[in-house]
């Protein structure tokens, strides 16, 4: 028994920390998601993809119980961003920046599971 209390003293933090992260990939997941539907509907008009973004933000943000999107500067040079805040169990745990340009159709992500903003991916 002693063992196994140990053992579980032990993992029990590492597993909560990968739980953690587990959920965060709904974030990383919809955030991609969302750039690549925006960086289609771009190539059609900066105006179209300025549009999906919005919605698929608000969306988004109805349906997430784990993070909030918002929609980053306007559009320079094809390029689309957005960024993702932790909520309920990520709070203060979880953030993402994500990009496309839709010129070349180059997506960025990146994260961080430190409550303090990732550093802005470059499309």
């Amino acid at each position: 028994i002693v063992i196994v209390g140990i053992l579980s003293a032990v993992a029990l933090p590492n597993f909560l920390g990968q739980a953690s992260k587990a959920k965060a990939i709904e974030c990383i997941t919809k955030g991609g998601s969302i750039m690549g539907l925006v960086g289609a509907d771009a190539l059609l008009s900066e105006a179209s993809g300025t549009a999906t973004l919005a919605a698929l933000i608000t969306e988004a943000n109805a349906n997430s119980s784990l993070c909030t999107f918002s929609a980053g500067a306007a559009v320079t040079g094809g390029v689309y961003a957005m960024t993702a805040e932790g909520k309920g169990d990520l709070a203060n745990l979880y953030d993402g920046a994500f990009c496309v340009n839709y010129k070349t159709g180059k997506k960025g992500t990146a994260t961080t599971y430190t409550g303090t903003p990732p550093t802005a991916p470059t499309c």
